[in-house]
């Protein structure tokens, strides 16, 4: 997904290892960690084919971040892809995060439909 880009969002990057400071309009930041130990991208014939594990939580943490006081961290246990989505899972886990924290507000029970069928414009659901 991320290409020639990937050896930008490493636990090694500069923007992780030394983030700086958010500006002053910034009043509250949410972080997700994922725990993603023992998640399972795809299924195959007797197990787990391919692991849904791409960062570690040591990988996620930054005491610079983490000690921050506007910075509410939540740990959620997911694979990277139940949070990013691709073609075969929507980012269900990751809208449900913004919901309960008030992020994205919650979608209306005769909005479901039409949510559904954007997740799956917008990912290429098969």
């Amino acid at each position: 997904m991320t290409g020639d880009k990937w050896r930008d969002i490493t636990d090694s990057s500069p923007f992780i290892q030394a983030p700086g400071k958010l500006t002053s309009r910034v009043q509250d930041y949410l972080k997700i960690v994922t725990d993603e130990s023992g998640t399972c991208r795809r299924v195959g014939s007797g197990g787990c084919a391919e692991s849904d594990a791409i960062f570690s939580v040591a990988e996620q943490r930054n005491p610079v971040v983490d000690n921050d006081p506007i910075v509410k961290i939540v740990e959620v246990k997911a694979g990277h892809v139940e949070i990013i989505g691709d073609t075969r899972v929507a980012p269900a886990k990751l809208i449900d995060i913004l919901q309960e924290n008030g992020i994205i507000g919650p979608t209306a029970p005769e909005r479901m439909d039409k949510l559904g069928l954007l997740l799956v414009d917008l990912y290429g659901l098969q």
